[in-house]
């Protein structure tokens, strides 16, 4: 009997729930979790490209020395803001004072002789009338003695012709000569009157052409002066081309004087320069210059980081088809966390930032290995709190809607 209560009361064994269903369950919902967030990170990242290849950017205005000289006077510090206009450092000036007393010299100097040019030109003027009649008397005796030129040319001619045809009349007697001297006819006394003639003939005809050639030196020399006279004589003839002329001189002497103030101005403005100014508002850097130190025109004394921002991000070549200018975009900076800033694609570049290294790479070498490249993206900031100091060079990360 207590056998029997005792089994009754032992309770029935619990039938363990289905593992199988509980799997399914889990997988379900972790299938829904991943679609979910799947579709999250599809519906807040499509359409957006973004980097973190990204930088603060900035004008760096290296700011020179314009003329050479020992540095006097230093007026800034490392890393001191300054205005358009003020004066950073001031260069040895005793060198330039004294170049711009020499300059002004030189200036006085063509003033004068452009007065001088002025008078001058007074005085030719007056002159014109007596070389007119001068020059006519000299064109007529160049024309004569021109002439006597030509007729003892045409003389000298005339006895080259005759020389010529006494050379044929001794060629033909020589040859005929040697023929009956040869076959025994003469003797030879008269082979050599013959010969004789024939050499006097060729002489004769020589000197005739010398003398030609130099009665053509004559005529030429003749004729050239004639030239000449008759140049003078139509410059004189025309006084008032005479008088411009003059006037002209004393034109370009007034140019100098022009030049001069030009040089006088220049001295003065290197003297200016002297004063190494701030060339726009900004923060200077890189102080590279101590009183004493000799500068040399061109030389950098620091470098001036402008006031305007934006951000260079490089985007790969992948992202860009869509990329074009206004398009807006999320900017977040390393230095300030949880920082958003706003703004839009200013420009895109031309080429890739390996296209303007130093050394761009030569993929025709041989050893080319495909590397995605990277196009550098322009970034306008717009809304930029006041209290933000962005200094070029931090780290940013840029995203930008592409869908717009």
């Amino acid at each position: 009997m207590q056998l029997a209560v005792a089994i009754a009361e032992t309770p029935p064994n619990p039938v363990p729930p289905p593992r199988k269903s509980k799997r399914t369950v889990i997988l379900v919902v972790v299938a829904l979790v991943a679609i979910g967030g799947g579709g999250a990170y599809y519906v807040t990242h499509h359409g957006r490209e973004s980097t973190d290849d990204a930088q603060v950017d900035a004008d760096v205005v290296l700011v020179p020395a314009r003329v050479d000289g020992v540095v006097k006077k230093v007026n800034f510090v490392e890393n001191q803001r300054v205005k358009a206009g003020d004066v950073l450092a001031e260069i040895d000036d005793a060198t330039l004072v004294t170049r711009l007393a020499q300059a002004e010299a030189n200036l006085a100097k063509a003033t004068a002789q452009a007065e001088s040019a002025d008078a001058n030109a007074a005085l030719v003027e007056r002159n014109a009338v007596g070389n007119k009649s001068a020059s006519k008397a000299s064109l007529t005796g160049a024309a004569a003695g021109a002439q006597t030129e030509a007729a003892q040319l045409a003389e000298g001619r005339a006895g080259l012709a005759s020389a010529q045809a006494q050379l044929a009349q001794a060629t033909t007697d020589v040859d005929r000569a040697r023929k009956l001297h040869a076959a025994g006819a003469i003797a030879h006394a008269e082979l050599e009157r013959a010969e004789t003639a024939f050499t006097l003939a060729q002489s004769n005809v020589d000197v005739v052409k010398a003398r030609i050639a130099t009665l053509q030196t004559s005529v030429a020399a003749a004729r050239s002066r004639v030239e000449e006279a008759s140049a003078r004589a139509k410059q004189n003839d025309d006084i008032s081309a005479t008088v411009r002329q003059a006037h002209a001189t004393a034109d370009a002497a007034k140019a100098d004087v022009k030049v001069a103030t030009a040089q006088r101005d220049l001295a003065a403005l290197n003297l200016s320069y002297a004063k190494i100014i701030a060339p726009q508002d900004g923060v200077i850097s890189k102080k590279s210059i101590n009183v004493g130190q000799q500068l040399a025109a061109g030389q950098a004394i620091g470098q001036l980081v402008t006031d305007r921002r934006w951000v260079t991000a490089n985007f790969k070549e992948t992202q860009v088809a869509l990329m074009h200018e206004g398009q807006p975009v999320e900017v977040e900076v390393d230095a300030f966390s949880g920082l958003e800033l706003h703004g839009s694609v200013e420009s895109l570049s031309a080429g890739t930032g390996s296209r303007f290294a130093l050394l761009p790479p030569d993929n025709a070498s041989g050893n080319f290995t495909k590397v995605v490249q990277r196009v550098p993206v322009r970034i306008k900031l717009t809304d930029v709190p006041a209290d933000i100091k962005l200094r070029a060079g931090m780290n940013v990360e840029a995203v930008v809607d592409i869908r717009q």
